[in-house]
């Protein structure tokens, strides 16, 4: 404890020691004069206002944003009001430094709403593959002959521009987006231009296969209620397409295009639908089958061992729920776990209901 002590000691003469050679300057805040506040007040005014003044509504970065071109006028107007009315203030014989401050303070709210609205990234290049894509998307349209698109290749390429002009017209849009958007554009109008439609040979054949390399695919899939597995509805609906248009496609020279076309396009809703599962629903699925089965030895009546239409009619209606639960794909893990607590519920209630 003394050793700890004189430890202790030792640092305490040791500060001291270093305290005594220290000069301790006291810290000199020299305060502006009036002339100082003139002149740095009156420069940063003549600077905003020589801005305002050449600002304009464009793409460029630091311009005003073209989606609020709307604003503009009101919102200059606005600051220029404020920024000649502080330049009076400024300049004004006898001004005091309270006056010069409160003049600059009263720039704040206009200041901040009109600089609010430039662009914070060049959005020029952006704006000119915008406009290129859309000229390109209006001149192709849909059909069933050489030169046109499918409907479906339409909407994904508009979807695109889409979305390519709402990061465009975003005011927090900065540069890496822009890159992006740019990337992801280029990208769908080159899916687009490959899916233009060629000569009908070549149309057939490119669907031909097309519809083989979809058969591949769909024939090695899973059908199951695990996850990463396919529900059988969904597989079959989608088999039973593609095995319909790859015997329309075996007898090519009897086709015309828009009997080509239409079997193309009747792809489109059952491959849309072809999706995995995301999760496990194999428990909920056995629970549905039980529930089913269960539901049909219980009658409606006021005997003993049945029940009353309402309980029946909500045991059903509870099954129904939880099928359509298990019949999406995209269900997650946790909808399909809270469907078959539900319907473990709803069963609890169903026997509870029967006459004894």
């Amino acid at each position: 404890m003394k050793y700890i002590e004189k430890i202790f000691l030792l640092i305490v003469l040791m500060g001291f020691g270093l305290s005594s050679c220290t000069v301790d300057e006291p810290i000199v805040v020299t305060p502006k004069t009036l002339d100082q506040y003139i002149d740095q007040f009156g420069k940063f005014v003549k600077a905003e206002k020589l801005f305002v003044d050449s600002c304009k509504v464009s793409y460029k970065k630091g311009d005003f944003a073209v989606a609020s071109t709307a604003s503009f006028a009101a919102y200059k107007a606005s600051y220029v009001a404020a920024l000649k009315a502080d330049s009076t203030i400024i300049f004004t014989p006898g001004v005091t430094i309270a006056q010069i401050v409160a003049g600059n303070s009263s720039l704040a709210v206009p200041g901040k709403t009109f600089r609010a609205k430039l662009n914070i990234a060049d959005l020029r290049e952006l704006n000119d593959s915008i406009v290129s894509a859309t000229n390109y998307n209006n001149t192709i349209i849909v059909g069933s002959a050489a030169g046109n698109v499918l409907q479906y290749d339409k909407t994904q390429f508009s979807n695109a521009i889409a979305l390519a002009i709402g990061t465009r017209d975003l005011i927090t849009t900065i540069d890496r987006q822009v890159l992006a958007a740019l990337d992801a554009l280029k990208t769908a109008k080159a899916a687009f231009k490959a899916a233009i439609m060629p000569d009908l040979t070549t149309f057939i054949t490119n669907s031909t296969n097309y519809v083989a390399a979809q058969l591949v695919i769909v024939n090695k899939s899973v059908v199951g209620y695990d996850i990463n597995q396919y529900l059988p509805t969904i597989k079959t609906n989608y088999l039973t397409v593609l095995r319909t248009d790859s015997t329309l496609f075996s007898a090519p020279s009897a086709l015309t295009y828009a009997q080509a076309v239409t079997a193309m396009n009747n792809l489109v809703a059952p491959r849309t639908a072809f999706v995995a599962n995301v999760s496990d629903r194999r428990a909920l699925n056995d629970s549905i089958t039980a529930a089913i089965a269960y539901n049909a030895t219980i009658a409606v009546g006021t005997a003993s061992g049945q029940v009353p239409q309402a309980s029946k009619t909500t045991f059903t209606s509870a099954i129904t729920t939880a099928s359509s639960s298990r019949d999406n794909p995209l269900t997650t893990d946790g909808s399909v776990k809270a469907s078959n607590y539900a319907l473990t519920v709803a069963k609890q209630k169903f026997v509870a209901a029967i006459i004894k």
